[in-house]
C-alpha cells in the first residue's frame, strides 16, 4: 500500500502538471485553488468572485491584440516610458478593457459599499475612502496574476533542472539559466514561508481551531466585511506546491513528454514517453511519415 506521502506527493505532482497545462482554463485555475486550500488545510474563503480567477476568465474571451496588451504587463514596468506601462494604464482607466471599472463592481452587495470601520463618516469620507481602498484592491490582485507565463517557464525550468534523479535536487535548482529577470528561486522561497499556522478563536462556539493562512493581505483589509470578492494567493500557493513536491520525493517522479514537451508526474520512472494518448499517436504518424520519405 502506498504510504500518505507517497500519495500526497503524486497529488501535488498532479497540481503542478494542471498549473503548467498550456491549454489550462479558468475553471481549472478555480479547481486548482479549492485543492490547494483542502490540502494545506487553509482558511481562505474562495469567493465566486475572485479577482484574481475573473482576471483569467476575463483574459479567455479576448482576442491576441487585447491579450498582448495584458501580457506585457508581465514583463514589469517600462523604465523611463510610463506611460506606456500598462499596468499604469489600468489604474488611469486607459486600457482596452477597463479593466479596474469592472472589478469595481463585483465588491458591491446590494449596491452598497461593503462596511468599512470608521467611526461617524460624511458620506464623501466613506466614498473616497472605499474607491481608494478598492482601488488599491485592484492593484493587489493584478500583481498577483501578473507574469503568469513568465512563472510557468521558469518553474518548468527547474523541474527540468531536477528531472536528474542522481544529482541532488537542491544543487539542481541553483544552475545556471533559469532566473529571469523579476524572478529567480528566491521568489519562491519568499513565498513559501508566507503560508504560515494560525489561531482561530470563536467565541460564541467556545471553540479554538488551528489551521493555515496566507500571512500577505492588503493592508486595509482588516477594514472590510469582504462579502463578494476574495483575492487567492498563488504566488504563495505555487510555492509550497513546488517545493513540497520535491521534498516529499518528486525528483523521481517527474517526466516531460517525448512530443510536446509538457510536464507530467509519473507513478514509475520510465513507464511513461507521452503525455497523452493523442501525443502518442502524432509521435507515431511523424515516424511513420519520416520513413517513407
Amino acid at each position: 500500500m502506498a504510504s500518505n506521502d507517497y500519495k500526497r506527493m503524486i497529488k501535488l505532482g498532479e497540481w503542478l502538471e494542471t498549473y503548467l497545462n498550456p491549454e489550462i482554463k479558468a475553471k481549472e485555475y478555480r479547481s486548482l485553488a479549492k485543492t490547494f486550500i483542502k490540502l494545506y488545510n487553509v482558511n481562505f474563503d474562495l469567493k465566486v468572485n475572485d479577482l484574481t480567477i475573473k482576471y483569467l476568465e476575463l483574459m479567455e474571451n479576448q482576442n491576441e491584440n487585447i491579450k498582448k496588451f495584458y501580457i506585457d504587463i508581465h514583463d514589469g514596468p517600462l523604465v523611463g516610458a510610463p506611460e506606456k506601462d500598462p499596468l499604469l494604464l489600468i489604474m488611469q482607466d486607459k486600457d482596452p478593457l477597463e479593466i479596474k471599472n469592472r472589478f469595481k463592481m463585483l465588491f458591491f452587495d446590494n449596491e452598497k459599499f461593503p462596511f468599512l470601520t470608521i467611526p461617524n463618516p460624511s458620506e464623501k469620507i466613506l466614498n473616497d475612502t472605499c474607491i481608494n481602498i478598492i482601488e488599491g484592491f485592484v492593484y493587489f490582485a493584478l500583481r498577483i496574476t501578473m507574469r503568469n507565463k513568465e512563472k510557468k517557464d521558469i518553474l518548468s525550468c527547474f523541474l527540468k533542472r531536477v528531472n536528474t534523479p542522481k544529482t541532488c535536487w537542491q544543487k539542481s535548482l541553483f544552475a545556471a539559466g533559469c532566473d529571469r529577470k523579476y524572478l529567480s528561486i528566491y521568489f519562491f522561497r519568499d513565498n513559501y514561508s508566507k503560508l504560515v499556522d494560525t489561531c482561530f478563536i470563536n467565541e460564541d462556539k467556545g471553540e479554538i481551531s488551528f489551521q493555515k493562512g496566507f500571512s500577505i493581505l492588503h493592508k486595509d483589509l482588516s477594514n472590510f466585511d469582504w462579502k463578494t470578492i476574495s483575492v487567492f494567493q498563488w504566488d504563495i500557493a505555487l510555492a509550497r506546491v513546488f517545493f513540497d513536491f520535491l521534498l516529499l520525493g518528486g525528483q523521481n517522479h517527474i517526466h516531460f513528454c517525448k512530443q510536446c514537451g509538457r510536464f507530467t508526474v509519473i507513478k514509475r520512472r520510465g513507464r511513461k514517453e507521452y503525455c497523452s494518448s493523442l501525443c502518442r499517436v502524432r509521435a507515431s504518424n511523424e515516424r511513420i511519415a519520416q520513413a517513407g520519405a
